[in-house]
């Protein structure tokens, strides 16, 4: 099954940023030596940064909005769909769905996803048209 209802609590999200500011958790939510560590020492990988528990919780404040989808798109899938030579980074693309009138958040799961009301042919349409 799946779920098609809000992704998370508007009123508790804001309660555990007031929990979090007033504990003191401010910062990477994972222990930046930990973090490098599960990458293993040898690792060819590009060093990922922690996510700081802040813009954690903006994101999930963000995809709060019960008129987005409850699956996200990637700007990858949204090239390949569309055969499009380049897609705009997510930030942009928020930014260009929102002034075309569409509900528009990042997402917590992949930093390429953007979760919207949009469809994927509106999204297309949309960077058609740039």
């Amino acid at each position: 099954p799946m779920w098609i209802g809000p992704l998370h609590d508007e009123e508790f999200l804001l309660h555990m940023r007031t929990a979090a500011t007033a504990e003191g958790w401010e910062g990477p939510g994972v222990d930046a030596q930990l973090f490098q560590q599960s990458e293993g020492k040898n690792s060819k990988k590009k060093k990922r940064q922690p996510v700081r528990l802040e813009e954690l919780m903006d994101i999930l404040l963000e995809e709060a909005q019960p008129e987005l989808n409850p699956w996200f798109i990637t700007t990858n899938e949204i090239a390949r769909a569309g055969s499009l030579p380049r897609v705009p980074g997510t930030a942009e693309l928020i930014q260009l769905l929102r002034d075309a009138g569409y509900k528009s958040a990042r997402c917590h799961v992949d930093t390429r996803g953007v979760r919207t009301s949009a469809s994927m042919d509106q999204v297309i349409d949309i960077l058609r048209r740039q």
